[in-house]
């Protein structure tokens, strides 16, 4: 495909998402079904305008190639050595995620690709919607629509099973079956190259490459059926939005579930301004219905950050239960936004150290004061006094913080770690159980 040949293609499949996308986006079905329709449309098998089906292909093959540089962007290194998925014969997803690794780069070039991240996609989904062979419509009807509908049930069912056995909310798992039932663009690389190799006939990779675009076609007004009569309520849930947040916030809670409550209901009833979020649509609305004043969203989100208020609020709170998604939060804050104190909620000790190494400049560990609190209790109901149970709570508290500082040059190395709160924690209960001591015989010579 020659310069020129490409570059007058492009304009014609720009052309086309410009017109149709803002059609469809007024009918209320989203863009990707707008550029899938473009596409159909200009396609070989209608009115021809993006030569024949070769290609087509070769500019759905560019279309692929952009969309995995964007998926790699996504996926940090160490995530996808963790998953040991069969990741690597792909050029241009590994190129994403070396260029997005673990590095104070990437949410830079996250910021710089952002302007044309829709246009790349919108030129995929076009060419997606250009590869398909509306002929078969018509010569195979019933083949193609029930490998259509094989691969959407199959895929729903396995997607909704996954995520229930990992604890999803049954909402949430309807929505993402829902939303993940289209085949995915890996079919079209996959179908490529088995009918290149003679696997499949060039039949067969047609039908299949047009079951699944049609799948993509599908998954919008699917979604619509979804909100409006599958989940009535679904389509009442809580939307981002960037006009409801409270102007010039104090604070910034993120996460409002049983830890962020209590950090924002404090701020509340002493009249500091917040903006809470929170990323499950349920919790939303369970606290909605206590007269709680939250708002759905992704906080780790730049641009929803940025509505929240963070550019003039002094303090975030990240109350998030995701731990990654909690270093996620606490190093975008840090790097957008200075002016921010960032204020931690950790799950334990380690990750409070992944988190102030990250830039938060302050971590509660989450069970932390409630354990000291029942184990003042406790000491209490043993036979200690009130003030006794008080001032020994306080000192393991003071000695479990100089622990934690101790060991912080240690947590990255797991032997050493071990090694040092071994020898740190003999050397911490011998000076927090002679302090109690001296507590003891000191309440006990002043009551005589």
């Amino acid at each position: 495909m020659e310069g020129s040949s490409l570059l007058s293609l492009t304009l014609v499949y720009l052309a086309a998402g410009v017109i149709s996308v803002p059609i469809v986006q007024r009918l209320g079905l989203g863009s990707v079904l707008g550029y899938l329709i473009a596409g159909a449309i200009i396609g070989p098998f209608a009115l021809h305008l993006v030569g024949d089906q070769t290609d087509v292909m070769r500019f759905a093959e560019f279309g692929i190639v952009i969309m995995l540089f964007l998926i790699g962007l996504e996926v940090r290194p160490s995530i996808l050595w963790g998953m040991r998925k069969a990741f690597f014969g792909l050029g241009a997803f590994l190129a994403g995620v070396v260029l997005a690794a673990d590095s104070e780069f990437r949410h830079e070039l996250e910021g710089d690709i952002e302007p044309f991240r829709g246009l790349l996609l919108g030129l995929f989904f076009i060419s997606i919607g250009a590869s398909m062979n509306l002929g078969l419509l018509i010569s195979k009807p019933v083949a193609l629509l029930a490998l259509v509908a094989g691969l959407i049930v199959v895929k729903m069912a396995v997607i909704y099973v996954v995520a229930r056995t990992f604890h999803v909310e049954r909402r949430a798992a309807a929505l993402t079956a829902t939303a993940l039932a289209q085949g995915g663009e890996f079919a079209f690389v996959l179908l490529g190259i088995a009918s290149a190799s003679g696997i499949v006939t060039a039949d067969i990779s047609a039908l299949a490459t047009s079951a699944v675009a049609i799948s993509m076609a599908l998954t919008p007004l699917m979604l619509i059926a979804y909100k409006r009569w599958c989940s009535g309520d679904l389509a009442k849930s809580p939307e981002p939005g960037n006009d409801a947040f409270d102007n010039h916030p104090d604070v910034i809670v993120a996460g409002f579930g049983r830890f962020g409550q209590i950090a924002a209901r404090l701020l509340i009833v002493n009249r500091f301004k917040i903006s809470t979020l929170d990323a499950s649509a349920e919790q939303v609305d369970l606290v909605r219905r206590f007269g709680s004043r939250v708002y759905y969203g992704d906080a780790t989100r730049l641009d929803l950050l940025r509505a929240a208020g963070a550019a003039d609020a002094k303090v975030l709170i990240v109350a998030i239960d995701d731990r990654d998604q909690a270093e996620k939060l606490v190093e975008i804050a840090i790097r957008y936004f200075p002016n921010l104190k960032v204020l931690a909620r950790a799950y334990d000790r380690r990750h409070a150290y992944r988190l102030l190494d990250k830039g938060a400049h302050v971590v509660e560990r989450e069970t932390f004061e409630a354990g000291l609190t029942l184990g003042a209790e406790a000491l209490k109901t043993l036979g200690f006094k009130a003030d006794q149970a008080t001032r020994a709570a306080r000192l393991f508290r003071t000695h479990d913080e100089n622990m934690f500082r101790a060991l912080a040059q240690d947590w990255g190395d797991e032997e050493r770690y071990i090694v040092a709160t071994k020898e740190t924690s003999e050397r911490m209960n011998e000076l927090l159980a002679a302090d109690i001591q001296t507590i003891l015989r000191e309440s006990d010579s002043d009551q005589a």
